[in-house]
């Protein structure tokens, strides 16, 4: 999985004919409090390589601040699985490597208070 930072995006997609296009927000249904405090705490990259404008990684995993853990998997057949502590269990049951694999930690850098990441190797 590559992860770049952007100043934009374009959303200029080509549907169907019979297509309409729609915005959905997926907080409700990934979230377990919508309302809670759901600020990233740490950011957890798995096999990660960093170059100049991006990382590739083979997972990340996200904590929040509420102690709720999301877990992006792209090794899924049909695109990025997106789930909790359970789909990095899964992960790590289904890649054998996993569990060998460095594992890299962001840091917030409240200092400055800009949301810097820093990044640590805690594995």
């Amino acid at each position: 999985m590559k992860l770049t930072s952007v100043s934009g995006f374009s959303n200029a997609h080509d549907l169907d004919d019979d297509a309409r296009p729609c915005v959905m927000s997926l907080r409700a249904l990934v979230l377990d409090d919508p309302d809670a405090n759901n600020e990233i705490e740490e950011l957890k990259l798995f096999g990660a390589t960093f170059n100049a404008h991006d990382v590739t990684c083979s997972a990340a995993e996200f904590v929040l601040k509420n102690g709720q853990v999301l877990f992006l998997d792209p090794s899924y057949h049909f695109g990025i699985r997106f789930g909790g502590g359970e789909q990095r269990d899964l992960w790590c049951k289904n890649n054998p490597e996993a569990n060998s694999m460095k594992e890299w930690s962001s840091l917030r850098d409240d200092r400055q208070g800009r949301g810097v990441i820093e990044w640590e190797s805690t594995k």
